[in-house]
């Protein structure tokens, strides 16, 4: 009678010394590349020398400082909108509370239109 042979086989082991062997030269490229690096502390004007157009830097500089005054606004705007609305659900409105609901409505959409261009392009 034969024998059955067994489905599950047991895997072969991988010998230690191809691992340490792969991960010693993996290891040598790196020193190798690194070792060979050198820094220095370089100025302002010099890291802007690097720009070719110089007035691109300073209109990214002016737009996150515009980015970054975009949502105090946007919580200031909304927060005095939402106040006048509450205004308007009340049975007697104050006089002017239409006007005013007019001009922070403008203001919203202006800030909104504004934290679009600085946020997407």
């Amino acid at each position: 009678m034969k024998s059955a042979t067994p489905l599950i086989t047991t895997p072969t082991p991988i010998s230690p010394n191809y691992l340490t062997s792969s991960s010693k030269l993996i290891d040598e490229d790196l020193k190798g590349s690194f070792a060979e690096t050198e820094y220095r502390d370089i100025s302002y004007t010099e890291m802007m020398s690097y720009y070719t157009p110089k007035w691109v830097a300073y209109a990214g500089f002016v737009a996150s400082i515009f980015a970054s005054l975009s949502l105090p606004c946007f919580g200031f705007v909304l927060s005095r909108y939402i106040f006048l609305l509450a205004k308007l659900d009340s049975p007697s409105p104050p006089s002017g509370v239409y006007y005013a609901r007019d001009i922070w409505t403008a203001i919203f959409v202006a800030l909104c239109c504004a934290i679009g261009m600085t946020t997407y392009t």
